[in-house]
């Protein structure tokens, strides 16, 4: 996070399925039979506990600049973000993020978990309002799961299972004061959720993020599980009323770097500023 220190981490504790109330519009089309739902190798509620102690979604612990902004673009270290983000160093506030994803293959070491998402804020603020997908390692086990997550809360929702390979699209939208938030799994549509939420204060809408996350855990950040290559495409972004792509309004790239060399390196834009990839190094 740019000029001060974090304060504020996301919640702790994950949803039970009480918690749920608040989806609107969950209803998903019928699976067919080559898109059965999923039949996670964890049960979702077990995955919930297990993650209670983790911070999934955390701000941005940015650790410093390793260039000068060249044509819109800087780059960044962050000991637990890689990916791209759209600041707010021109006064651009963002109000609709999206993008789409192939999930990846992780393999297990561990109780190790990678968070893939778009959001809105958290880059260089405390509140987040973000969605995406996770894999949660317990032992040579994962699970895949996607899951939302709305400031001031900050409660992880781990909201249905989804498995690797699945074709995902991720969405943020505010409107009329509120955050609808999309998880689209065209793969096995039992997966997809949207929710519509509401920000009580301190949402300021000041920056747009595509991520690669090792969460915090335990004081810690989580070990990083080998997840190869997160492949982002459809990348799209819009700022009042002008609607872009990353490369569209300031973008900064981030590596994933936590004093020694980088965890997660990202490529550079594609031509359109729609694609970008993150590369698992360990």
């Amino acid at each position: 996070m740019p000029g001060k220190a974090i304060v504020k981490r996301c919640g702790v504790a994950l949803a039970s399925a009480a918690l749920f109330t608040g989806l609107v519009g969950t209803a998903v089309p019928a699976a067919s039979a080559a898109s059965a739902a999923i039949t996670p190798l964890q049960p979702l509620q077990a995955v919930r506990d297990a993650l209670a102690g983790v911070r999934v979604g955390s701000p941005n612990q940015r650790t410093g600049t390793t260039g000068p902004r060249v044509d819109g673009l800087t780059h960044v270290d962050s000991s637990n973000w890689g990916g791209y983000a759209d600041d707010n160093s021109t006064g651009n506030t963002y109000t609709r993020v999206s993008a789409s994803w192939k999930e990846p293959t992780v393999s297990c070491a561990g109780s190790d978990i990678v968070v893939f998402w778009v959001g809105i804020d958290g880059y260089s603020d405390s509140s987040v309002e973000q969605d995406g997908t996770l894999a949660y390692c317990s032992g040579a086990t994962v699970t895949y799961t996607d899951w939302w997550e709305m400031y001031p809360t900050n409660d992880i929702q781990v909201a249905n299972s989804i498995s690797a390979g699945d074709q995902i699209t991720s969405t943020v939208v505010f409107s009329g004061g509120l955050y609808k938030l999309t998880v689209t799994d065209k793969t096995h549509p039992s997966g997809s959720f949207t929710t519509t939420q509401t920000c009580q204060a301190g949402c300021s809408n000041s920056s747009g993020e595509w991520i690669a996350e090792r969460p915090s855990s335990g004081g810690g950040l989580a070990v990083l599980p080998d997840f190869g290559t997160w492949k982002v495409t459809g990348a799209s972004v819009t700022s009042a009323s002008t609607k872009g792509t990353i490369s569209s309004f300031p973008d900064d790239a981030i590596t994933m770097k936590d004093g020694g060399p980088a965890l997660v390196t990202v490529s550079g834009l594609s031509s359109t500023g729609k694609a970008f990839s993150a590369k698992y190094r360990g």
